[in-house]
């Protein structure tokens, strides 16, 4: 999914499941920035970003690119001082991304936005539309009562562990367009 804003300025670990897509998702997410066409360096906020494995896998595709990630939990204790990769993180309180307009040329969701709670979506998506110029998502629509709950199933078994809220209802395409649109952002592309 890709957005740009409206006025036109552009201790967590992997389970198995998460591991296998992991691959694919790298692969969209790169596969999207490089259309975009934007010159080197491509400065890139993960927001969301867990144990930023997706944003390591991103390192290595793309030549150019300067990853910032964010989460609402802090860094693994002892990890943060001795793994080089924690650098690049920070905590935020999972409204309102800590940036200056415009600080990134891309800002990326990979399956964030339906554990965020409804008080705080629109902030947080209007937030990066404003610290970004493009704006890609990655998230999960739901079509009926069988696939809310098959979503379910996999959320809980992805996330339980983590303390990561598994909502009672997804997405529709209808309710997705909804939120972007309330909080300023256009939609470029949509694929399901």
């Amino acid at each position: 999914f890709f957005f740009q804003a409206e006025d036109g300025i552009r201790d967590y670990k992997v389970t198995g499941v998460q591991t296998c897509a992991l691959p694919i998702f790298i692969n969209l997410f790169s596969t999207q920035i490089r259309a975009l066409n934007l010159p080197a360096p491509i400065s890139v906020l993960d927001v969301g970003c867990g144990d930023m494995q997706l944003s390591a896998g991103l390192a290595e595709m793309l030549d150019g690119i300067e990853l910032t990630c964010v989460d609402i939990h802090p860094p693994p204790e002892g990890e943060a001082a001795s793994d080089a990769r924690w650098r690049r993180y920070r905590q935020f309180d999972g409204r309102t991304l800590p940036f200056e307009r415009q600080s990134f040329d891309v800002v990326i969701f990979s399956d964030v936005l339906h554990h965020v709670p409804a008080d705080r979506l629109i902030s947080l998506l209007a937030s990066a539309g404003a610290a970004g110029r493009y704006v890609i998502i990655k998230d999960h629509f739901e079509y009926g009562r069988w696939s809310r709950f098959m979503l379910r199933a996999m959320d809980f078994a992805g996330n339980y562990g983590y303390g990561v809220s598994v909502p009672e209802r997804y997405f529709s395409r209808e309710s997705f367009k909804a939120a972007l649109a309330v909080a300023g952002l256009r939609i470029d592309g949509l694929r399901s």
